[in-house]
C-alpha cells in the first residue's frame, strides 16, 4: 500500500484557496491499482468569511504496458454540508498518459454534473534527477500553465502559475509526502513460491 499527503494552495485575484489530501493507493507495481481520497478543503475572498468542509473521492488506475497507463477518477462524490452549501460538485475524470525517457505526455477530461467538460493536456519533462517541469493546455475555459516540481526522497514541492486566456492569472504552491508499506518477508516468500508452482503446473 502507498500513503500519500499533500497541501495544495492557490492565489488568485482576491480569493484563496486550499486543499490538504490523504490518499491510500495500492502499489503501483500491480496491473491495476485502487486509492481512496480524503480532500479538506478551504477558501476565502476578500469581503466574505471563509468556509470549508471534507470530501471523499475515489480512483483507479490501469497498466496497459509498461510505457501506457490509463485512470479513471471520482472526485468529491461524498461531500460535508458545508461544501454541498457552497455549490461544490463532484467530478469525474477520465485520463491516459505514455512516458519514453523520464519524459510523460497525459491526456485528461473531466466532467461534472452538469455535463460541463474541460480537456487538458499536460507533459511532463525531466530535469536532472531530482526536478522536473510540467507544461499543461486546457480549455472550457482556456488556459496554460508551467510548473517547476523538486523531489528529494520521499518529499516534493512544486510551484506553477496557471493563465487563463480571459486575463485571470492562478499561482500554486503544492507540497507533498509519501510513503509505501513493505509486505513481511514470510508474505513475499509465500507468493514467490506460489507463482513459481503455478509457473511448473
Amino acid at each position: 500500500m502507498a500513503l500519500r499527503l499533500g497541501y495544495l494552495s492557490l492565489s488568485g485575484p482576491g480569493s484563496r484557496e486550499s486543499s490538504a489530501r490523504l490518499t491510500l493507493a495500492e502499489g503501483a507495481g500491480r496491473t491495476v491499482s485502487l486509492g481512496l481520497e480524503m480532500e479538506r478543503l478551504d477558501s476565502s475572498a476578500e469581503d466574505s468569511p471563509g468556509r470549508g468542509g471534507w470530501a471523499l473521492g475515489a480512483r483507479a488506475r490501469g497498466r496497459i504496458d509498461s510505457r501506457i497507463t490509463a485512470w479513471i477518477g471520482a472526485e468529491r462524490i461524498l461531500r460535508t454540508r458545508p461544501l454541498d452549501r457552497a455549490g461544490l460538485p463532484a467530478s469525474f475524470e477520465l485520463g491516459g498518459a505514455i512516458t519514453a525517457g523520464g519524459s510523460a505526455l497525459s491526456v485528461l477530461e473531466r466532467w461534472e454534473p452538469d455535463a460541463t467538460h474541460s480537456p487538458r493536456v499536460v507533459l511532463d519533462l525531466p530535469l536532472g534527477g531530482a526536478a522536473r517541469v510540467r507544461l499543461g493546455r486546457g480549455s472550457a475555459p482556456g488556459r496554460i500553465g508551467a510548473a517547476l516540481a523538486i523531489r528529494i526522497g520521499n518529499l516534493e514541492a512544486s510551484w506553477g502559475r496557471l493563465d487563463y486566456a480571459f486575463g485571470g492569472t492562478i499561482t500554486a504552491l503544492r507540497l507533498g509526502i509519501s510513503g509505501s508499506r513493505k509486505k513481511r518477508p514470510a508474505v513475499e516468500a509465500g507468493r514467490g513460491n506460489a507463482e513459481r508452482n503455478f509457473r511448473s503446473a
